[in-house]
């Protein structure tokens, strides 16, 4: 949305750094509430104490930190030796890739977050490197990530059963009505307490409606999480999440498009 439309502004500088920062806290805590739904789930399985039943979740945290900042300081590294040059895009292309398949491999084999690692991984080369070394970065991912992102969304998509929807559709609309108040309900709130530019107040929680394939994964997550517990409830959540992402694919853009319009932010061609 940003790169299509050239936004440019307070509202832009802003929603960036707050929509990694959404991500990362969403997968924290859905690591601990997946950990206390999967132990209620069991039936009659009660037993557990406070601390055994956030073990689980700060041990893939702490995990995730650990691996992720290890191997972003490494990449960080590589990156900054890369000599300028024809093939310097090239060769931060082959860093990037390389990065995110150790973090997600080291992640699942150890147990830490396939989500959270290559977040924290990225902050990290992204703190090390220069602008014109990101600016770099930036338009050389750009081109390889639509066809990724097209077979991840059309795989997640083929799990969406309209059999399962119509049975939880009020918790689907709910769900759907919640998001849209914590967004901008929270946004604005959060405006409001640091008093920054009221263009920020007024539209950062239209502009937060578009949903990621963060939501996605971790509806995923869940899914294969319960599938040995009770695979009803992993249904239930993967199916709501997508018809979610579904809705807000086709409104948040035009929603986020008109905040950005409103704020005199897009800049003409």
């Amino acid at each position: 949305m940003i790169n299509k439309h050239r936004t440019k502004g307070p509202l832009t500088s802003t929603v960036v750094p707050v929509v990694g920062l959404d991500d990362a806290v969403g997968v924290i805590i859905f690591g601990v509430m997946l950990s206390l739904g999967i132990t209620f789930a069991r039936q009659g399985d009660f037993s557990l104490n406070f601390t055994e039943l956030v073990r689980g979740p700060l041990k893939e945290i702490g995990l995730s930190v650990l691996f992720g900042a290890a191997i972003g300081f490494a990449s960080g590294f590589a990156t900054k030796t890369i000599r300028k040059g024809r093939e310097q895009g090239e060769k931060n292309l082959n860093v990037v890739i390389i990065t995110v398949f150790i973090t997600v491999g080291i992640a699942m084999l150890f147990d830490a977050s396939p989500i959270l690692t290559p977040m924290i991984a990225g902050a990290f080369v992204t703190n090390q490197i220069n602008k014109e070394t990101y600016i770099l970065e930036e338009k050389t991912i750009r081109f390889f990530i639509p066809p990724i992102m097209i077979l991840f969304f059309t795989i997640s998509g083929a799990r969406l059963s309209f059999s399962v929807l119509s049975t939880v559709g009020l918790i689907g609309a709910i769900y759907i009505v919640g998001r849209v108040i914590g967004k901008v309900g929270g946004s604005t709130i959060g405006a409001s307490v640091v008093k920054t530019d009221p263009a920020i107040k007024k539209y950062l929680g239209l502009v937060m409606l578009p949903q990621s394939g963060v939501a996605i994964g971790l509806a995923t997550a869940a899914y294969v999480a319960f599938s040995d517990v009770n695979q009803d409830v992993g249904a239930t959540i993967q199916n709501i999440t997508l018809a979610s992402v579904l809705v807000f694919a086709l409104i948040g853009p035009v929603l986020a498009k008109i905040a950005f319009g409103k704020a005199k932010e897009i800049r003409e061609e």
